[in-house]
């Protein structure tokens, strides 16, 4: 689009919208406007600046600049949990518990308070293996989850004549390994979280004593650890989709149970607990993150029929806070996008209900 000079004196375009005038300078991508419009001019002068004056890999900017255009935003956290496989209840028959435990007391309690099809179910992937993930802990996760910094170690020579040693960079490999850190929940009057974590550590004690076996004879085979879990979190964009980062966490077991909790319980009746995490191993922004995540999606969403749910429900003209099945990661190309530089990952979620 040309864009025409402007003349300094304001009276030969009287009948010009300021507007109109500042709408066409920050919308063109004209060199001519970068380089001689006095207008253009004025207003970076102002710290004003249009999208294509911002070049950040091929030009310096003698003062800071904020840029409207690519700025973070609002952004959201999304935290999924894999179920672990605890033998506890019968494979062949999920209303009775595992022989090896029939006759315990606690189990027995929750299996007689109608916390088998709950709790127990999703401590179990073997008992359903079409429900890969644990919703409980996703939805009453209350703080964000927490990374730590990728920091490599030093290789150090030897000392020369003159007492001087040079260093040299190793990996960072370490930084991924053997991590610790903590999740903070909420919970209801029925203690639906609480008495996950304490199921867990009441079944992690029975393996310690020898008297319970893995689920399956082929975990031992293959050497499964199959009391651990996978722990995937995602942040998107104030678009509510759009993927900002990924990580994920593997080899991951609660470490504590939180009975303090009950010491003094708060007077507004909202039940917060803090958990106690280890994981054997995390990474970030890795592709294969993003692979496996989708190949235990398409497990929960396999027969079900389920569509796209939009965020934004059109016909109510409200952003959508319908309940869903599942999400799945997507690949946009940047020419889906109007002004982004680079193709990204979206988050689609998807429901079995038609509104």
């Amino acid at each position: 689009m040309s864009i025409r000079r402007y003349d300094t004196d304001p009276r030969k375009d009287v009948n010009t919208s300021s507007r109109s005038i500042t709408n066409e300078v920050l919308s063109s991508t004209s060199p001519e406007v970068h380089s001689t419009d006095p207008l253009a001019r004025l207003m970076r002068a102002n710290g004003i600046f249009a999208r294509h004056d911002y070049n950040d890999f091929e030009r310096f900017y003698r003062f800071p600049r904020n840029n409207p255009y690519s700025m973070l935003g609002t952004t959201r956290e999304y935290v999924f949990f894999t179920k672990p496989d605890l033998h506890i209840l019968n494979p062949d028959n999920s209303t009775k518990l595992n022989d090896e435990i029939a006759n315990d007391p606690y189990f027995n309690m929750l299996i007689q308070n109608g916390y088998g099809d709950t709790v127990l179910n999703n401590l179990q992937f073997s008992v359903d293996e079409s429900k890969p993930f644990v919703p409980v802990l996703s939805n009453y996760k209350k703080s964000s989850l927490e990374l730590n910094n990728i920091s490599a170690e030093d290789i150090e020579s030897g000392t020369n004549a003159f007492g001087t040693k040079m260093s040299y960079r190793n990996s960072s490999y370490r930084s991924d390994e053997y991590n610790d850190f903590s999740i903070e929940f909420s919970d209801t009057k029925y203690l639906d979280c609480y008495l996950w974590f304490k199921t867990y550590d009441v079944y992690e004690r029975k393996k310690a004593e020898g008297r319970i076996t893995p689920t399956k004879q082929e975990y031992t085979l293959n050497k499964i650890i199959s009391d651990q879990i996978t722990i995937f979190k995602f942040i998107v964009g104030e678009d509510g989709e759009t993927l900002i980062h990924w990580s994920c966490f593997w080899g991951c077991y609660p470490k504590s149970v939180p009975r303090d909790t009950f010491s003094e319980l708060p007077a507004d009746g909202q039940l917060k607990f803090t958990i106690n995490w280890h994981c054997s191993f995390q990474d970030d922004m890795d592709p294969l993150i993003i692979r496996h995540f989708n190949k235990l999606s398409d497990i929960m969403l396999s027969g079900t029929g389920a569509q796209i749910a939009p965020v934004y429900d059109e016909e109510i003209h409200a952003v959508s806070q319908e309940s869903v099945l599942c999400p799945k990661i997507a690949y946009m190309d940047k020419s889906a996008y109007k002004n982004s530089p680079y193709s990204r990952y979206v988050m689609h979620w998807y429901t079995d209900q038609s509104y």
